[in-house]
């Protein structure tokens, strides 16, 4: 376990926006590692286009899912939570775009 956050911000909420984060997570890895991550229930995490991706590299990933309605179990609704609450408090961010 390395404690590092993976992320990427996208525009979108789509399944191809998942299968590129998947792909940059496989990318960062020794490939004989299994790479375990806790999800959330949103429909992306198990389309049919992220099912596919997931046949192209059997075993590489384990999926964890959090109940559906306990946000309290999810690992980063609580960092996103702690952040706020302790550093992010009063600040404002404005996004610019290139």
């Amino acid at each position: 376990m390395t404690g590092t956050v993976h992320f990427k911000v996208f525009d979108r909420h789509r399944s191809v926006e998942f299968i590129e984060f998947l792909k940059s997570l496989d990318s960062n890895y020794p490939k004989h590692m299994k790479i375990v991550i806790i999800l959330d229930n949103v429909r992306v995490h198990t389309s049919k286009e992220t099912l596919e991706y997931l046949k192209t590299v059997p075993r590489r990933f384990h999926f964890v899912f959090t109940p559906k309605h306990a946000s309290w179990l999810n690992i980063i609704e609580s960092l996103f939570s702690k952040m706020t609450r302790s550093m992010l408090r009063g600040f404002e961010f404005h996004l610019k775009r290139n």
